[in-house]
């Protein structure tokens, strides 16, 4: 696989896709509305930049212009937020609570 990945005859997949992959096949799992989902893949987007989310993350820029701390807790609730977030580190980023 190293050799023909060297001569570009394998392509492999960037850590990216590897992740919207993950997080396509996890949301799938779920019972959410539209919005819900909408909402989760704004997080995915900045768990991929950050390997993963954080709810520190939805009270500062990009997400806290976007008001995603106060969405969030209407979408899910606060505990609900809590789990879901939880839930999208462990499965899709391989994060797990310290």
């Amino acid at each position: 696989d190293f050799i023909r990945a060297a001569l570009g005859k394998l392509k492999f997949k960037s850590r990216e896709q590897e992740l919207t992959e993950k997080f396509q096949a996890w949301l799938v799992t779920k019972n959410l509305s539209p919005q819900q989902a909408q909402y989760l893949s704004l997080l995915k987007n900045r768990g991929i930049v950050r390997l993963g989310v954080d709810l520190r993350d939805l009270f500062e820029p990009p997400l806290s212009i976007l008001n995603a701390a106060r969405l969030g807790t209407e979408l899910f609730g606060t505990a609900g937020l809590q789990e879901i977030v939880k839930d999208l580190n462990e499965a899709v980023f391989d994060r797990r609570p310290a």
